[in-house]
């Protein structure tokens, strides 16, 4: 793969809402690697209470293909430990967005 080819989204658990509510121990946290351009999961480490649920869901999205930033398209309850999966999604989907404005506007001036 290479470096450049593979990204990283991570997660404090003392930034998830539920732990913070239900007082847990705050030094867990959540990653996830995935391929940069398709963002397709390569895998993950969650060290977290909810850790079984939490590495489930990944499971299912990795087997079945889809992308690591259509996570934050999953409704997700709240607060939750899995929310922090949407949120980590949200900012990948995010970032996409942001680098396909250059390409949007481009395609504005010429009238598409």
């Amino acid at each position: 793969y290479g470096a450049d080819k593979v990204s990283v989204s991570f997660r404090k658990l003392s930034q998830v809402d539920r732990a913070i509510c239900e007082d847990a121990d705050m030094h867990g946290f959540l990653k996830i690697v995935y391929q940069t351009k398709t963002k397709q999961i390569l895998g993950a480490t969650i060290m977290a209470p909810s850790a079984g649920e939490l590495i489930s869901e990944i499971a299912v999205a990795k087997e079945s293909k889809l992308s690591f930033d259509k996570l934050s398209t999953v409704m997700h309850a709240y607060p939750s430990y899995s929310i922090a999966l949407q949120q980590m999604a949200a900012e990948v989907y995010y970032d996409k967005l942001k680098n396909s404005k250059k390409l949007y506007d481009v395609l504005k001036k010429i009238g598409l």
